[in-house]
């Protein structure tokens, strides 16, 4: 079986056909119902693609950079509980998140934009801020103070021990 690939431009839009020699026959009304029905789906994406930005989401943006994360987080989360819900907004919010050191939401809100981005930048920065919290995660270490402060006295108080010469 023999299959060649011809481009053809109709309306404006270029089709790969692919004519299997033999075995398919395609008429001109079946390619170029094919041409509309790809032309309507192409429309269609675009319809669903060009949802505008609100202008809370520049707000939310504008402090995110002056780096108020708290601030920004409530206008994200705003966004996002009145039916805003896209890629952008959750990875601002995981953004805001880990500029204010709370790795385990970061890490849910950058899983949710791995799983639903179809945005492959967004994706991959998603993924990369991910492996570096895991990286985190791995290797931090707590070497804090524990329970020290229970047994050191405050200078001044040091409840004994006499004021007396040393060695003589």
């Amino acid at each position: 079986m023999r299959c060649s690939v011809s481009k053809l431009a109709l309306n404006g839009l270029n089709l790969a056909a692919i004519v299997l020699l033999g075995n398919l026959t395609v008429g001109q009304n079946g390619l170029i119902a094919l041409a509309k029905s790809a032309k309507a789906s192409a429309q269609k994406v675009q319809q669903t693609k060009a949802k505008p930005l609100p202008p809370a989401y520049y707000e939310a943006v504008g402090k995110f950079n002056a780096g108020k994360y708290k601030e920004a987080l409530t206008g994200f989360q705003q966004l996002d509980e009145s039916g805003f819900c896209c890629d952008k907004v959750h990875y601002y919010i995981a953004q805001s998140y880990q500029g204010m050191n709370q790795t385990a939401p970061a890490a849910l809100n950058y899983e949710w934009v791995t799983m639903y981005s179809k945005d492959p930048t967004l994706n991959y920065y998603s993924q990369v801020a991910l492996n570096q919290l895991a990286y985190y995660k791995g290797h931090r270490t707590y070497g804090g103070q524990g329970n020290n402060f229970a047994r050191v006295a405050p200078s001044g108080l040091s409840g004994g021990g006499g004021g007396g010469m040393v060695g003589g």
